[in-house]
């Protein structure tokens, strides 16, 4: 699974970066790869982890910054919220325990759940911070706290969604043009509101590469690991010494990190990020849980079994998530979306004549051809840029 969302974690801040300054995220992907490979090449999994400390810092002060300047410049909370309200941006889940509902309370709780009990128990990359830590106690300590902060997060990041769409509800920015993307929505909002505060703008994109480059620096060092005690060490007849499991690890680290890199044009065609990770996640988390529960539950089933058991659980969602993405790709596959407006927008924009609130909620239009109010006042918001996003 690692090997497949790391080249998510790549495009997220160079898609961000790309947004706020209009470099192009085929120059800024290769110089964001090399600095997370060689710190956490060099560094090991106490470079890893004193950077995570680091950038998990920058990451929720920024996101504090732009809450509480955002909420301060609409009005308050109450303002946020009436208009999400207002706009039915305030849903629950579908009431519906029907597995394929993507919004339903099977999809949301039942998934949701052994997700986290995945990602939080058995998982590769936490399991090895796990065993940094000199006993249990500690380490159900840091669980705990780590679910706790997880949540705070989570909250956090919801509540800039409300800010933006607060902010833009009466001009959405993805049927104008100023934002390719949906995922380019908040480093849109982030920059109208606090670009005219100097710095406050790069702590932003500051956050985003440290969550990001976080995530990854942790995948490349546990797949190190894997390979090395599961795919190296077992067909060894002397054990390697201590320079050559350096050289080993480096080297792992460094070409897996290439790797993720050559792949993010893929990510770039795939869709919106928050949906393709957690379809990337899907792959494998149900079989890779199944097959601890079955080690810990049901000790005399043996590996082959478990293996066979493995590998047909893997094909199997590997293909739903396959014939999904095609279906997505080629329009055969559609998820509803809210009614948007555009009546009160301070700025010209070329429409397409089907356009409608209701029928077209979104619906891209070339960024050269918006002539923007603010960009003449700001000129570093949206530089004009053929070969980025």
């Amino acid at each position: 699974m690692n090997i497949l969302w790391q080249p998510i974690c790549i495009y997220i801040p160079a898609l961000t970066l790309n947004q706020v300054s209009g470099i192009s995220v085929s120059k800024i992907v290769p110089v964001t790869s090399f600095i997370c490979i060689l710190y956490t090449s060099v560094g090991g999994i106490k470079g890893v982890v004193w950077t995570d400390v680091i950038q998990g810092i920058v990451m929720i002060g920024s996101m504090l910054i732009v809450i509480i300047k955002g909420t301060l410049d609409l009005g308050g909370l109450s303002v946020v919220l009436d208009h999400n309200r207002q706009y039915d941006r305030l849903v629950g889940p579908d009431m519906t325990f029907d597995p394929t509902a993507r919004m339903g309370v099977f999809a949301l709780f039942v998934g949701g759940a052994l997700f986290k009990l995945q990602s939080n128990g058995i998982n590769q990359a936490i399991v090895q911070r796990y065993l940094t830590l000199p006993n249990n106690k500690a380490v159900g300590k840091a669980l705990v706290l780590s679910l706790i902060g997880f949540m705070l997060v989570m909250l956090m990041c919801v509540y800039i969604g409300m800010l933006a769409f607060a902010e833009f509800y009466h001009c959405d920015p993805i049927t104008t043009g100023l934002a390719r993307a949906k995922d380019q929505v908040i480093p849109l909002y982030v920059v109208k509101n606090v670009g005219h505060i100097p710095g406050l703008v790069g702590l932003f994109v500051a956050g985003v590469f440290s969550a990001a480059l976080s995530s990854l620096s942790t995948a490349l060092n546990s797949l190190s690991g894997v390979i090395l005690t599961d795919f190296v060490e077992p067909f060894r007849k002397k054990p390697l010494t201590e320079r050559q499991t350096a050289y080993l690890l480096r080297g792992v680290v460094v070409s897996f990190g290439l790797i993720s890199m050559a792949s993010v044009p893929i990510v770039q065609r795939l869709g919106l990020v928050m949906q393709l990770s957690s379809t990337v996640a899907a792959i494998t988390c149900g079989p890779l849980l199944g097959a601890f529960s079955v080690g810990m539950l049901l000790p005399f089933v043996k590996t082959e079994s478990l293996l066979t058991g493995i590998s047909c659980a893997c094909t199997y969602t590997a293909y739903i998530v396959v014939r999904a993405q095609i279906a997505i790709f080629t329009g055969a596959l559609t998820f509803p979306t809210k009614p948007v407006s555009i009546e009160d927008c301070d700025y010209t924009f070329d429409l397409p004549a089907n356009w409608n609130a209701t029928t077209s909620a979104y619906v891209l239009v070339p960024r050269d051809k918006i002539v923007s109010n603010f960009c003449s006042t700001e000129p570093f918001l949206f530089i004009q840029n053929p070969n980025g996003i």
